[in-house]
């Protein structure tokens, strides 16, 4: 597994007629089938506090700053947690998730 904060990698070593099975044991690791409004609201909790944090602690968010200053705000990649809007949370449903998931 590679990973950073935007993407994560799987890598399987396989022989050819095991192809079948390795895309099976990875779509279960990728695709996340089971997302309730319990687990999404979890989420959604743990991103409020960790964007509180933020607030208290601006250094963590230091790289984010000058990477949006040094491209003019035209940045590769979407803001980190704590630059998004919160507010927009409360309009995700299990439905959007699986809809985005499987476009």
């Amino acid at each position: 597994v590679t990973n950073n904060r935007e993407w994560m990698v799987y890598n399987v070593a396989c022989a050819r007629w095991e192809v079948s099975q390795a895309m099976e044991m990875l779509s279960k690791i990728a695709l996340p089938r089971d997302i309730t409004n319990e687990k999404l609201q979890s989420f959604k909790d743990f991103a409020v506090a960790d964007s509180d944090k933020l607030k208290i602690e601006p250094s963590k968010i230091l790289f984010e700053l000058l990477h949006q200053a040094a491209w003019n705000n035209e940045t590769l990649s979407n803001p980190a947690v704590g630059f998004s809007d919160i507010d927009s949370y409360a309009y995700i449903t299990p439905d959007i998730l699986h809809e985005y998931i499987h476009t």
